[in-house]
């Protein structure tokens, strides 16, 4: 483990040669849950249609937030490290450049603000409480911006959004596609996870096979 925010402890632990010793086998596919989130929404999309001749961006938004790009049914890599890192985009605000992840996360929401829980937050903004609205307003930009550009940058079929954030899916996501939508005109389909929490091991099971 080379990075991590959550599990910062771990950094440097051998993973893949323990676990292969603890559960006594030779080889092991290690791949990023939200690639494999990827690999489990498209599959299922891809029963679904009843075609795999497509591509999927695939947004996961929750503790953190990690994207994948699958395309006929194979995730995008590059030999010089992960790719999607999307808490190291960044967008430009007057003179400066800033972090385009500093919205609210699993992470940050407890570090960066006065509530305790994403929970507490919706429960707020539904409400009407001016600082959740606030909150969920600058979410919402964020999430238009990403949606916005990434569209632009790789050209995906469809776009799915999965991740805790998104299963209340009216308080960020709607109104982030309707801003996106502005621009896009409606150009790609953006929608909600078919999987939720299934998609990570979903994914994983059909890559192994």
């Amino acid at each position: 483990l080379e990075e991590s925010i959550n599990i910062k402890d771990w950094i440097g632990y051998p993973f893949i040669e323990n676990l292969k010793l603890e559960l006594e086998i030779k080889n092991i596919i290690w791949e990023s849950d939200v690639i494999c989130g990827g690999i489990g929404e498209y599959n299922e999309i891809a029963k679904i249609r009843k075609e795999k001749d497509f591509s999927l961006l695939y947004l996961n938004l929750g503790t953190g937030f990690g994207a994948s790009f699958i395309k006929d049914g194979i995730p995008f890599k590059s030999n010089k490290g992960l790719t999607l890192r999307m808490h190291k985009m960044a967008l430009p605000y007057g003179d400066e450049i800033y972090t385009s992840v500093d919205f609210l996360s699993g992470n940050s929401i407890t570090q960066d603000t006065t509530y305790k829980s994403t929970e507490e937050l919706y429960v707020d903004y539904k409400n009407g409480n001016i600082e959740a609205q606030d909150l969920i307003s600058k979410a919402q930009r964020q999430l238009a911006a990403w949606l916005i550009n990434l569209n632009y940058l790789l050209s995906p079929d469809l776009i799915v959004l999965n991740g805790g954030l998104t299963y209340d899916f009216e308080v960020i996501c709607e109104e982030a596609i309707d801003l996106a939508n502005e621009d896009l005109k409606n150009q790609v389909e953006i929608i909600p996870s078919k999987l939720k929490e299934m998609a990570t091991i979903y994914g994983a099971f059909v890559n192994n096979g």
